[in-house]
């Protein structure tokens, strides 16, 4: 899966081709970084909350940031994290150069395309008259 991934960001590497607009859900919790905790000598990672939805998790508020329930907003926007490396915030730098506009919605990542009027207004946007 790992080289499948590098091949995957290989083939995307560099300013696109022609210009870009991203489409973003922006109301939906999306994990954006991993918990480690430390229990005694071990240490543990988590990919959600320690307590059921509901209750109160600090965590949980550090893991989770704006998105559509995959891609988080910064994500999308290639914005890198203050700690990334500085090969990442380069990647972004040149991912938002080439960006022609971005838009939000409150759609959830699989959902988004599934909305009739959505897909309409993409066909109009998309293909010639």
């Amino acid at each position: 899966m790992l080289a499948h991934a590098r091949r995957f960001r290989a083939a995307i590497e560099g300013p696109p081709e022609v210009p870009m607009t991203v489409m973003l859900g922006v109301t939906t919790p999306t994990l954006a970084r991993a918990g480690l905790v430390r229990e005694g000598d071990e240490w543990r990672l988590y990919f959600r909350p320690r307590v059921p939805w509901g209750r109160y998790d600090p965590m949980a508020e550090a893991m989770f940031a704006a998105g559509d329930g995959v891609v988080t907003r910064r994500s999308g926007l290639g914005l890198a994290l203050p700690q990334s490396a500085p090969e990442l915030a380069a990647r972004g730098e040149t991912l938002r150069r080439s960006l022609a506009g971005a838009h939000f919605t409150p759609f959830r990542h699989r959902a988004m395309f599934e909305d009739e009027v959505l897909r309409m207004a993409l066909a109009e946007v998309l293909l010639p008259p």
